[in-house]
């Protein structure tokens, strides 16, 4: 009796953001149950999956080295590999310092998730949300005193969160007035 030729074929990764893993769709032909085998980071794993589609929710790490056997001890092998390092997009203030030299203050942001993230703020001076794009996962910006909430979050994965982190700035100028000379911070001497 002739058998179906075992494979194994995957789907595009995606990263789910409630779990905090990555779904690979995986659609075999053959005769079930199937037995696969598979490496995590250099560690053997074996599941039985009984129907031709089939979820993998995986963590980060490199998997490869795939393989499966049906009932009638067919084999199919497949070189893929994955490498997994996602992670949930989460945002903090580093540093606030005033800088003299512009008359503002510099916030240092750092961030981490799937690049580019989008991080919203309130600004209230400008009395409406700002949003800032984050291609590397540090970023300066430039500041006038008021309140600012930084909120609202979202990453390359869809993935969403909300540090929710008020601060205010309230920076006095520095001024120096000497006979014939007036300096305020930011400008030139006069």
């Amino acid at each position: 009796m002739k058998h179906p030729i075992n494979s194994i074929q995957f789907s595009t990764p995606q990263f789910i953001c409630d779990s905090s893993k990555h779904l690979l769709n995986l659609q075999l032909t053959g005769s079930s149950p199937w037995q696969l085998n598979y490496q995590m980071n250099g560690v053997s794993h074996q599941e039985t999956i009984t129907s031709n589609t089939h979820a993998l929710m995986l963590s980060n790490g490199v998997y490869e080295s795939f393989n499966i056997k049906d009932i009638h001890q067919c084999e199919a092998s497949v070189s893929n590999q994955f490498n997994f390092q996602s992670q949930l997009p989460s945002g903090q203030i580093t540093q606030v310092q005033y800088d003299c030299a512009k008359n503002e203050t510099r916030i240092s942001l750092q961030t981490s998730g799937q690049l580019p993230i989008n991080w919203t703020y309130y600004d209230s001076l400008q009395q409406n949300n700002q949003t800032l794009v984050f291609n590397q996962a540090n970023q300066d910006i430039l500041l006038n005193n008021g309140y600012y909430r930084f909120g609202m979050m979202s990453d390359a994965n869809q993935c969403q969160a909300n540090p929710d982190t008020l601060i205010q700035i309230n920076e006095e100028v520095l001024q120096l007035n000497f006979p014939g000379i007036q300096y305020t911070c930011g400008d030139s001497f006069e």
